[in-house]
């Protein structure tokens, strides 16, 4: 029996057993790459100024000192997530919140994805989140101005 080989949106399938790339980055190019390059972009234009004002503020998280404004990536929502331990903060999601999928000739569809994107800062007190929640402004701004056309 043999297998067909097709594309859809940068996937092959079948999927390997292994290739040497991460499951996200072969199953799902398209968060594999924007969160790799959401993460460079906040990190570019607002990373030393996020990280001075988190150590002003004397904010650390469980695994320690904020050394970066994007400590990790993550493709789902961590809103379910955020009493495990094993979320770190700041932290960069993406996630398909829709897709639909339209025929544009016979043989050829147009899928269209609507991504949930959240840069979610870890606990802070009060004067703490005076001191750093505007930079919450600033990277909507970057991730807006890097990525619209």
């Amino acid at each position: 029996m043999t297998t067909d080989n097709f594309n859809v949106g940068n996937v092959v399938f079948p999927l390997t057993s292994t290739s040497g790339n991460s499951l996200l980055q072969d199953a799902d190019p398209l968060l594999y790459y924007a969160l790799s390059y959401w993460s460079t972009m906040i990190g570019t234009y607002d990373g030393a100024r996020l990280v001075a004002a988190f150590t002003a503020a004397g904010v650390s998280t469980a695994s320690g000192t904020i050394t970066s404004a994007v400590m990790a990536a993550y493709p789902y929502d961590v809103g379910p997530y955020m009493q495990d331990t094993q979320v770190v903060f700041p932290c960069l999601t993406a996630f398909r919140k829709e897709t639909t999928t339209k025929w544009i000739t016979t043989g050829f569809e147009d899928d269209a994805t609507t991504l949930g994107v959240q840069y979610v800062l870890p606990p802070l007190t009060a004067a703490q989140a005076e001191l750093i929640l505007p930079i919450l402004s600033a990277v909507w701004k970057t991730l807006r101005a890097r990525t619209s056309a």
